[in-house]
């Protein structure tokens, strides 16, 4: 019956440590996708300021 609490304890504490280690990871996603947000604009402005008109032509009538 002892070995059982153990084996009870232990798993009690592996689920708690991946419930903190999950919670962290979405954050993490959560700040990763506001930064990505926040950086496609500026990132498609640069991209459409350095393509040659030509080129844009083509990609707009595409």
């Amino acid at each position: 019956m002892e070995r059982k609490d153990e084996e009870i304890s232990s798993s009690r504490s592996q689920a708690q440590t991946l419930g903190q280690e999950n919670t962290q990871l979405k954050e993490r996603i959560e700040k990763l996708e506001k930064a990505c947000k926040c950086s496609i604009p500026s990132l498609k402005l640069a991209f459409r300021e350095s393509m040659p008109e030509s080129y844009m032509r083509v990609i707009l009538e595409n």
